[in-house]
């Protein structure tokens, strides 16, 4: 078992054959205690072990190959400006990506995916950015299917903007027309949204931004636990190098 200041990590022989790193770069306490306690009781519910770090404590190479998915969260910090843990968790991207198996970056993930990716031009400042629940509609994807168009939180002040051959959108809103990127065959996807932030935490957290809630028809969490759940029980796939289907641009 690993404890962190971002949350523990508690083995579950119910899984044997799978490990969830998740990394936790949240930077205000009460964010990232609450990431941690999400992401924990998704992985419990899917009988899956797992191990939330720090941006201090990302695995060097060679102790990777016990963990079969990776999450990465959002973060306060800029994806457009280099970060301290930046050399070690663009390494661990790069590996993870041409391993082929599952991957998920949430907000700065989903960013820092396609920095590394897809490359820094890839990136921008928001002329529209987005706080609160959000609209979202789906291209077909098995983390998405049946959702329609759901309700997800969003806080984000940067975004993906260009996407070369590597990267297939899945997800739009009215604002943000890249919420949502799989890139190769394999079972890789940033998302822009937060699945693990329901309609009480995401409130919680626009009133310590200073923003009030408005109110929405976002349900308590419901879209993004099936996200995450089914996130978590997906199987590796190829690597990268192989054509993939197209997506809705």
């Amino acid at each position: 078992m690993r404890v962190t200041e971002a949350g523990r990590g508690v083995p579950d022989s119910r899984n044997p054959d799978g490990r969830l790193l998740a990394v936790n770069l949240l930077q205000t306490r009460r964010f990232a205690e609450m990431f941690s306690e999400s992401i924990e009781g998704a992985a419990r519910a899917a009988s899956l072990p797992w191990s939330v770090v720090g941006p201090g404590e990302i695995p060097r190479p060679g102790e990777w190959d016990r963990f079969t998915h990776l999450l990465l969260s959002g973060s306060e910090a800029s994806a457009l400006l280099p970060q301290p843990w930046e050399q070690e968790l663009r390494t661990l991207v790069a590996a993870w990506a041409a391993s082929g198996k599952p991957g998920l970056g949430i907000c700065y993930g989903h960013q820092f995916l396609a920095k590394v990716l897809l490359g820094p031009q890839s990136l921008r400042r928001s002329s529209t950015p987005e706080f609160g629940f959000v609209r979202t509609r789906f291209a077909p994807h098995p983390l998405f299917e049946g959702l329609g168009d759901a309700f997800f939180f969003n806080a984000h002040m940067e975004e993906v903007h260009r996407l070369p051959e590597h990267g297939r959108v899945l997800a739009a809103t009215d604002r943000c027309p890249i919420q949502a990127v799989a890139y190769g065959p394999g079972p890789l996807v940033g998302v822009q949204f937060h699945p693990e932030f329901d309609r009480l935490q995401g409130e919680e957290i626009l009133r310590s931004l200073g923003r009030s809630p408005r109110p929405t028809p976002a349900p308590e969490g419901g879209a993004g636990r099936v996200v995450l759940g089914r996130f978590l029980r997906l199987r590796p796939g190829p690597g990268r190098g192989q054509p993939e289907p197209p997506g809705v641009r």
